[in-house]
């Protein structure tokens, strides 16, 4: 009999859940036991941990059944994130002269 446990992760960001899925495709990896942190190579690619990027209809599924208190703290980290990320990428404004008061 074959078992397998599902975890669901809610990434931060499109880039860093790529970058997840890219790493775990490339890299396969099993777990010995439960409390392995460290992993090892498996013995068949099938035992091999699986890494899915849930988009589409299943995304839309995902959410359904997720807490409208959660969603809405989903949201509302994912503008933070954006925001903070286009502050890096923008070119700073140069600094204002003060005005001595008299």
């Amino acid at each position: 009999m074959s078992m397998y446990l599902k975890c669901i992760l809610r990434i931060r960001s499109p880039k860093e859940a790529s970058t997840l899925v890219e790493h775990f495709n490339d890299h396969l990896l099993a777990q010995s036991t439960g409390l392995d942190t460290e992993g090892t190579i498996p013995s068949h690619p099938m035992k091999s941990i699986f890494v899915e990027l849930v988009e589409g209809r299943k995304e839309e599924l995902y959410w359904e059944k997720v807490p409208e208190k959660a969603r809405r703290q989903a949201v509302h980290n994912a503008i933070r994130l954006s925001n903070d990320a286009n502050a890096l990428t923008e070119s700073p404004s140069p600094p204002r002269k003060r005005r001595k008061r008299d």
